[in-house]
């Protein structure tokens, strides 16, 4: 379906509410009586009207991103980065500016049900916290990655409780977890890692890496970064030199790259790692010359980074090279994980195994039965299990299979604790009383523990009990406790380990390849039903209201296929059909499908916009994989698009010029021939006041957090997918 045939005027209206509850209403809401405290000001109470800053956190992946909220008499309107905080800097993203929206979100699970019918707190802890006879072995808990203290204590009691009862994640652990400075790397190499656009110091690594592009003088330097793009991502548009290849041969380039490394180094190394790395020298073998030649010189000043999507193979090699230079504990090292990994924990795919022998399955936030791989048919697996609980925040695809469901808070009506990438403690504290009576993930946890009245601050503050009550306001007000940072971890390369994981790396076989990626705008389907990122250009494609199956200009070309033709994808016994758009920057060979789209859950605005991909994603290959084929399918599927070009067609509206010419004749910034205008020529004086904006395009990676947070400043309504 087509996004500007997919929303009624009803539903659009719907989508709507939300900005008018951000507009007015102000006396429809009263604060929660517990004491907040606001952001570096010594007076907790304010005069009505005045508006306070307060720090908090929002977690997405499990990790805390630290944010300055703006409230007016006790209504949030506005977020902003907070400064103190590592992972943010003072910078929001797209989803941080956007989610305030999703508080007012009418379309909220606004009641605890039962099968479908309404019922109360009380009989759902009158069912969960008595004791069981089987002591657990009957229950099982799923919830995505989490950082918090609290929840770590909450899982032990409930295992106390319940001894043989386990817990599942949606996502595995990363062990040991690999740190990144990008201020000290004069040269970088991302191997399909869009580090500049997606992950939970990104916004940090953005703030470094753009530090080390700010040019005052010829005399300053820059550093230089190389990507290696399996997908068009925010990164290998700010790439120095950019190689399009497709994921799948992305082992293979780091192996020759590699290779040529250990040439110029004279490295001692295991004979054995170097006849596995001998078999890909001279794969892409000029652009491996060159990496290898400018990584070697800028030596421990170096940084070499591979994206969560790439095999453990890769981020071995990636390790290797940065051991080579002698940048591992420079611009990179390692620490322990800030994911939590309680005893006993499961791996999604084992709980999946073990699905049919479970008496309750508890599902804590996210939405596995739309987000989970094809192959695994969890809605019917739910299903059949004889009673299931659901705690999410709307009535989604998973709330539809599960027979309790439970209302989630928004982060912004909750108390909690959650840890940094790096490991910083950092709090959540309301702002708002629950709109819509919603509970939080530790209250779940804290009923199946025994205890039916939870209290959000009761269980925070125990958590911190050890913390006296100065350093605790303290740490409330601030939204974070200092110096908490995990420490480095000193680890010595495993040679075995290493050789054995590299020898893995395959040339990769011929055919179509088709890359799944989150969302920018929606992520994982989670901010669908938000009307500011629904309606946000994505970033490169500038697609709105929808997906696409994104192929580049010399692939679209070779198959016969030309933007909005409509296409069915089929990979694995599975099928998709959805519109094609050309992406300049595309690598050639293969497809890149955005998750998030497709929703077919309660929520209006994100219901049958776009089209599902993880249809068509299996468990063994999550990310990418090569076999798919497509085929043209009568008709066009207009999409929704903001209106321009991606290049300049020789109009001087963006300059560009390299370091090098800069060095050689700096008056070459300023000089610019006046741009044809369709406005007569002002009157206005020569001197007079002049408006104007200029974007250092060295330094801005175009990811549109400043769009979603001018949409937010100003109230600004969304127009729908026809306008």
């Amino acid at each position: 379906m087509s996004p500007l045939d997919g929303i009624d005027r009803r539903t659009f209206l719907e989508g709507m509410a939300a900005s008018l509850a951000l507009a007015g209403l102000d006396g429809c809401t009263r604060r929660r009586p517990e004491k907040i405290l606001p952001y570096a000001d010594e007076r907790p109470d304010g005069v009505p009207g005045e508006p306070h800053y307060y720090a908090t956190s929002m977690v997405l992946g499990g990790y805390a991103t630290g944010l300055l909220v703006k409230s007016y008499d006790g209504r949030p309107i506005k977020i902003e980065g907070h400064p103190g905080h590592p992972a943010s800097l003072g910078g929001t993203g797209v989803f941080e500016q956007a989610s305030l929206i999703q508080l007012y979100d009418p379309l909220r699970a606004g009641a605890l049900t039962h099968r479908a019918i309404p019922t109360t707190w009380s009989q759902l802890a009158e069912r969960f916290t008595a004791p069981r006879d089987d002591r657990g072995a009957g229950l099982r808990f799923l919830l995505e990655p989490t950082s918090s203290p609290l929840v770590g204590r909450l899982i032990e009691q409930v295992r106390e409780r319940h001894p043989q009862a386990r817990f599942a994640f949606t996502r595995e652990w990363p062990s040991p977890a690999r740190h990144y400075d990008f201020s000290r790397a004069d040269v970088v190499l991302a191997l399909d890692a869009d580090f500049l656009g997606s992950g939970p110091f990104s916004l940090r690594y953005a703030r470094d890496f753009a530090a080390r592009r700010h040019i005052d003088r010829p005399s300053d330097a820059m550093n230089r970064l190389y990507a290696v793009d399996g997908v068009a991502s925010v990164t290998g548009t700010m790439a120095d030199h950019l190689l399009r290849r497709r994921s799948s041969e992305v082992g293979p380039i780091a192996a020759s790259i590699a290779a040529e490394l250990l040439r110029l180094r004279r490295t001692q190394v295991p004979a054995e790692l170097v006849g596995v790395l001998q078999r890909f020298r001279g794969y892409e073998s000029r652009f491996a010359r060159v990496v290898a030649q400018d990584l070697h010189q800028a030596g421990a000043s170096s940084l070499v980074l591979a994206g969560d999507r790439q095999p453990i193979a890769v981020q071995h090699l990636a390790h290797l090279l940065n051991q080579l230079l002698g940048s591992d504990g420079t611009t990179s090292w390692l620490a322990d994980p800030a994911l939590i990994r309680p005893p006993g924990s499961h791996t999604f795919a084992e709980l999946i195994s073990e699905l049919a022998e479970v008496e309750t399955l508890v599902i804590l936030d996210g939405n596995p039965v739309y987000a989970a791989p094809a192959d695994w048919e969890l809605p019917r697996r739910i299903s059949a299990v004889p009673e299931s609980l659901y705690l999410g925040s709307y009535a989604d695809e998973t709330a539809r299979q599960c027979h309790w469901h439970v209302p989630l808070s928004h982060y912004l009506e909750s108390w909690g604790d959650a840890r940094a990438y790096d490991g910083t403690v950092s709090l959540l504290q309301p702002l708002i009383e629950p709109l819509h009576g919603g509970r939080t993930l530790p209250d779940l946890l804290a009923l199946f523990a025994g205890d039916s009245h939870p209290d959000g601050y009761r269980l925070l503050r125990h958590q911190w009990q050890t913390i006296d009550d100065e350093t605790w306001h303290e740490a409330l007000g601030r939204g974070l406790f200092a110096n908490t940072a995990l420490p480095r971890l000193a680890v010595p390369l495993d040679w075995t380990k290493t050789i054995e994981t590299v020898a893995e790396i395959a040339l990769p076989p011929d055919g179509l390849e088709v890359n799944y990626v989150p969302s920018p705008t929606v992520y994982d389907g989670r901010f669908a039903n938000n009307p500011w990122l629904i309606e946000l250009p994505q970033p490169l494609t500038k697609l709105s209201w929808g997906n696409a199956a994104l192929l580049a200009p010399s692939t679209a070309a070779r198959l016969g296929l030309r933007n909005e033709q409509r296409v069915q994808i089929a990979h694995h016994g599975r099928h998709l059909e959805l519109p094609i758009q050309i992406v300049p920057t595309h690598a050639d060979d293969a497809i890149t499908l955005h998750l998030g789209w497709g929703r077919d859950g309660a929520e209006a605005l994100a219901r049958g916009v776009g089209a599902n991909a993880n249809l068509l994603r299996t468990s063994d290959q999550p990310h990418f994989s090569v076999g798919a084929k497509i085929r043209r399918l009568p008709g066009r599927l207009p999409l929704a698009r903001e209106p321009g070009a991606q290049i300049q067609h020789d109009r001087p509206i963006a300059l560009a010029l390299s370091l090098a010419h800069y060095r050689e004749d700096p008056s070459s910034t300023i000089e610019r021939e006046p741009l044809p205008s369709l406005m007569p020529p002002s009157a206005a004086p020569a001197d007079s006041p002049q408006w104007a904006m200029s974007i250092d395009l060295s330094l801005c990676t175009g990811c549109s957090a400043c769009v979603v947070a001018c949409q937010a400043e100003n109230n600004i309504l969304v127009v729908g997918a026809r306008e």
